[in-house]
């Protein structure tokens, strides 16, 4: 199966042939015959989806939605949210597709935005595994103090090291600030 390259993407106009955006999701659309390798796959497909949502939960984590779409007897995944800004804007998007309220199941068009790597980043809940509850923030056991940190353009910076987890935490936030990452960043 394809994934989506460049040099392999499914043509734009072919995308919106295929889906048609309505109240903040994709669904499937009837679809010509030349998409497919003959008259009876035209058929069954059509049969089956035409009219329905498409979509389903990317495995293992289910934070996006994918289609898996054949095209002229080649199988090809497209994530939705990509799929629904092509629908939407004609286009494919620039760079990243950040998803502003970090729900990646919400293809609403408000909610995506054409941000890059870097705004996405920007815009990154707190990880899982993070032990402070505050992102760049943790206990540095060597010193027995709180220690933030940051990173710009993969770069880590180290932000001091601090008595209290307050301290850390204004210090890090300061830096956020400074760098224009989101409110949502973090939490």
């Amino acid at each position: 199966m394809k994934s989506l390259s460049l040099e392999n993407r499914i043509p734009v106009d072919v995308i919106r042939e295929i889906f048609e955006y309505k109240q903040g999701k994709l669904f499937w659309k009837e679809r010509p015959l030349e998409h497919f390798n003959s008259v009876r796959a035209q058929g069954v497909f059509n049969a089956r989806f035409a009219g329905k949502e498409a979509g389903t939960p990317l495995c293992p984590k289910k934070e996006y939605l994918i289609s898996q779409i054949s095209y002229r007897g080649e199988k090809h995944s497209l994530l939705l949210h990509i799929a629904t800004w092509v629908v939407v804007y004609n286009t494919y998007p620039c760079t990243d597709i950040d998803h502003l309220d970090g729900n990646g199941l919400n293809n609403e068009i408000s909610n995506l935005s054409d941000s890059g790597e870097l705004m996405n980043m920007r815009n990154k809940r707190l990880y899982k595994n993070n032990s402070s509850g505050l992102c760049g923030v943790s206990w540095y056991k060597r010193y027995n103090k709180w220690i933030a940190q940051g990173g710009v353009n993969k770069d880590k910076i180290n932000l001091g090291y601090f008595e209290s987890l307050f301290e850390a935490a204004c210090v890090r936030k300061s830096w956020e600030l400074t760098y224009n990452f989101t409110e949502r960043h973090g939490k």
